[in-house]
């Protein structure tokens, strides 16, 4: 179901960051990498990589 567009405006208008990922043309692709919320993502995608691999690793080791 799409949100109310009175919804839309308000996020827009108080959040910088939603509007920049929002709108089209709104980042540029050099902005991406370093955008907030992409470095969250990308950090904790990291960190779990990291643990999974490390458990893996403990799991092949008992062997």
């Amino acid at each position: 179901m799409p949100s109310p567009a009175y919804t839309e405006d308000v996020l827009l208008e108080t959040l910088p960051d939603f509007k920049k990922a929002y709108m089209i043309h709104g980042l540029t692709a050099d902005q991406y990498e370093d955008f907030g919320p992409v470095v969250l993502f990308r950090s904790s995608f990291e960190k779990a990589w990291k643990n999974a691999t490390a458990q893996i690793q403990k799991e092949f080791d008992k062997k």
